[in-house]
C-alpha cells in the first residue's frame, strides 16, 4: 500500500515530467510552424463559431 508521502512524491514527479513534456512540445511546434503559416483565430463569442483570417 503506497501512503500519503509516496503518493505526494509521486505526484510532484508526474508534474515536474509533464512540464518537461509541454516544454518539448513546444519548441517541436516552434520548429515545424513559422511565424508566417501561423492562422489567426477569432471566436465569435455570440455563435462561439471558429473564424480564420
Amino acid at each position: 500500500m503506497i501512503n500519503e508521502e509516496q503518493l505526494e512524491k509521486e505526484i510532484a514527479t508526474l508534474k515536474k515530467e509533464l512540464m518537461w513534456h509541454k516544454v518539448a512540445i513546444s519548441a517541436l511546434i516552434r520548429q515545424v510552424v513559422s511565424p508566417e503559416d501561423k492562422v489567426n483565430l477569432v471566436v465569435h463569442p455570440i455563435s462561439r463559431t471558429c473564424v480564420f483570417r
